[in-house]
């Protein structure tokens, strides 16, 4: 069953179309612990808590964290060669950290998206969540088991209860906040608990004569087709409440009937050679799959049928590796060679030195890289010292640069002007809300960041004060991972909605020049295909995200931003002292817009560079002082 779960993950990461449901294959995994970890204490007598605790832990981590330190480790030290820094990873040496603490799965639902979400699927350590589900889950299990053991009915009315609440806890949370319902041990908790539930039930049984084979086998069958139904079905839009009911159900019904089953018995393949093989190395296989596919989607790609023969390959070699060399080898050891309470208080101190080790590793990332991205003069924008603090001032006068993340990448240019022109700058930007978008009106949430910041502003403006109203106004082309295409000719704005977005934008401007603001509105930059900080070196640039190119024709970049010029042409005619800044030229010279120009100019298809930025700011420095 072990085999199943993991080839059933296995499958779906690799291609998520092979086996649109293969994910489920974590919940069987939890069925599967709960019911493990809690034969593996039943029917023992234990002198005291302290031996009882001890020793329980002691064989948690023995049988955990050997192949997890390492792999972590291992998996660490390549990102930082590897993969180059950017907000598509931006989480995942924090993952790193609270990985080894068995804690990931707090840091993906409070700095991802989602399980399902892109930042997601390019973290390494996204799949280290159901470990720490699991870590938890044996810490508050083997609690609630020691107090009750004496009582069944306080045992099983505690369980039942709190098998309960984790349903209910699930249904509500996969409803309004679905990331916590997918990476938190509240909603979870019942998957694991009704294994242990099970345990206790098989507990009170001597032997397999109980059921007839005949019923053993339909339990068997009517659990597999369960997981199969699973496995090809399950909505994620639904998962895990009430999607995973049937996977979890069928999980029961399979360890329940194949615990009757007789040796030799029909057990549909489970008990064939190569599946308990692949079952013995499934926490290697598991450990181990993500971070390789994940490498490969930074690097080379993973598309081609080479890439999924090599990729799975390597999977193979680096799980038996580390389940010959160090899963099993230590997990024995380990337990003979130190007492349960020295094994743990190592264990504390490991786990406690990679999570050290991890957040070194952030820090000196750009020291280490292979990528060219180490060059992070040229490659980053540092943000303004003043970003985070722009509410306070000094007596010179501020440029402010307000708006989307377009605005945020500004640092090197802002800093520029503040050593020419002896000014104070100050970044003002929440992601994914353009300050006058001029195609789209803002979303509640950043109309509300709108709402407060100009109020703010305008409340602290002195003479000689600039604001620069800097966003994407065009249709993005591209993400960090790939292509959109057909974007701009499918996203072309009515009439209606474009003379909405600009009378919102004018009402914006109107506000800041009224106060007294020398306000500038930036015109729209060429955008690019292909993401140019992972398509700059030789182990990624033929990777099938680069194949659109990083370069595109000077009238093609000029007619995606035709619209958005249309728009500020009119602003500009009823706004006389309103100034326009249009940088393109400084960027885009030529016949040809190149992202790599002798030099970085972006960073993926439409933010600027460190580079960039020193680009433009002669255009700038005349746009402020005109």
């Amino acid at each position: 069953m072990r085999a199943l779960a993991v080839i059933s993950v296995l499958l779906f990461h690799l291609n998520d179309q092979w086996l649109p449901g293969g994910f489920v294959g974590v919940d069987l995994f939890f069925v599967i612990s709960g019911y493990v970890v809690t034969r593996s204490i039943i029917g023992k007598n234990w002198s005291s808590a302290k031996e009882f605790f001890t020793t329980f832990l002691a064989r948690r981590i023995a049988r955990i964290y050997p192949a997890l330190v390492v792999c972590l480790f291992v998996v660490t030290i390549t990102v930082a060669l590897l993969v180059p820094r950017a907000w598509l990873n931006d989480t995942s040496y924090k993952a790193a950290a609270a990985a080894f603490m068995g804690l990931s799965n707090f840091v993906l639902v409070y700095f991802t998206d989602g399980y399902f979400s892109e930042r997601s699927e390019y973290n390494p350590f996204t799949h280290t969540w159901s470990l720490g589900i699991e870590e938890q889950f044996y810490v508050l299990f083997a609690l609630l088991w020691w107090f009750s053991r004496n009582n069944r009915y306080v045992f099983w009315l505690t369980l039942i209860g709190s098998t309960i609440l984790s349903v209910v806890s699930s249904a509500l949370l996969t409803q309004n906040e679905p990331a916590m319902a997918y990476y938190l041990l509240p909603s979870r908790w019942w998957e694991l608990a009704v294994g242990a539930g099970l345990a206790h039930v098989h507990a009170k049984y001597s032997g397999p004569s109980h059921h007839s084979n005949a019923w053993s086998s339909l339990l068997l069958a009517t659990g597999l087709f369960l997981i199969g139904f699973s496995l090809i079905h399950t909505d994620a839009a639904s998962f895990p409440f009430p999607d995973a009911l049937m996977v979890v159900f069928g999980g029961l019904l399979c360890i329940h009937g194949t615990f009757f089953l007789k040796a030799g018995d029909f057990a549909f393949g489970l008990s064939s050679r190569p599946m308990i093989a692949v079952g013995k190395i499934s926490y290697s296989l598991y450990l181990w799959h993500w971070p390789v596919i994940v490498i490969f989607k930074w690097t080379v790609g993973l598309e081609t049928t080479a890439h999924y023969l090599l990729c799975a390959g390597l999977i193979v070699v680096l799980s038996c590796a580390s389940y010959f060399l160090i899963e099993k080898p230590m997990r024995d050891r380990l337990t003979l060679t130190f007492t349960p309470v020295r094994l743990i208080q190592r264990g504390i101190l490991v786990t406690g030195l990679g999570s050290v080790f991890a957040v070194l590793m952030y820090f000196i990332q750009p020291i280490l890289s292979l990528s060219v991205t180490a060059d992070t003069q040229a490659w980053y924008s540092r943000p303004s010292s003043h970003q985070k603090d722009w509410l306070h001032r000094s007596d010179k006068p501020v440029i402010y640069a307000l708006g989307d993340s377009h605005a945020g990448i500004l640092g090197v240019a802002l800093q520029e002007l503040e050593k020419k022109l002896g000014v104070e700058s100050k970044i003002i930007t929440e992601s994914g809300c353009p300050i006058a978008s001029l195609r789209i009106l803002p979303t509640p949430h950043c109309q509300q960041f709108i709402e407060n910041v100009i109020p703010e502003l305008i409340q602290r403006f002195r003479p000689g004060d600039v604001v620069i109203l800097v966003s994407l106004r065009t249709q993005r082309i591209s993400n960090h991972w790939g292509l959109i295409p057909n974007a701009v000719e499918k996203n072309q704005p009515s009439l209606n909605t474009l003379n909405t977005t600009r009378q919102h934008a004018e009402r914006i401007i109107d506000q800041l020049l009224n106060a007294g603001f020398k306000v500038i509105l930036s015109a729209p930059l060429p955008m690019f295909a292909a993401p140019a900080y992972r398509c700059s070196d030789s182990f990624n640039r033929f990777n099938p995200v680069c194949k659109p190119g990083l370069e595109i024709p000077q009238r093609q970049a000029l007619q995606w931003r035709e619209t958005a010029m249309k728009q500020i042409e009119l602003i500009k005619a009823t706004h006389t002292t309103l100034t326009i800044w249009d940088p393109f030229f400084d960027i885009c010279p030529g016949n040809f817009c190149k992202a790599v120009d002798g030099e970085p100019l972006f960073f993926d298809g439409d933010h600027l560079t460190g580079a960039g930025n020193r680009r433009i700011v002669p255009s700038l420095i005349k746009a402020v002082t005109d």
